[in-house]
């Protein structure tokens, strides 16, 4: 089951800059967890050669859990 934000730990999702989806079904995430998962994607994808973040670009990532 995926946790409820209450309105002060948890941002609408058009205003959000980081979405997160885990079988369509959208989880909502704060301003805390959004700034971390940003910049640590950002850092990591920075460091790969041939990687150029522009501002306004739109990264995608999926992820297929297989256990």
């Amino acid at each position: 089951m995926i946790p409820m934000c209450t309105e002060e730990t948890c941002i609408e999702a058009g205003k959000r800059k980081v979405h997160v989806t885990i079988d369509g079904r959208d989880v909502p995430i704060g301003g805390f967890v959004q700034g971390f998962l940003l910049n640590t994607i950002l850092a990591m994808l920075g460091s790969l050669k041939k990687v150029d973040i522009q501002e306004g670009s739109e990264i995608e990532i999926r992820l297929k859990v297989k256990k």
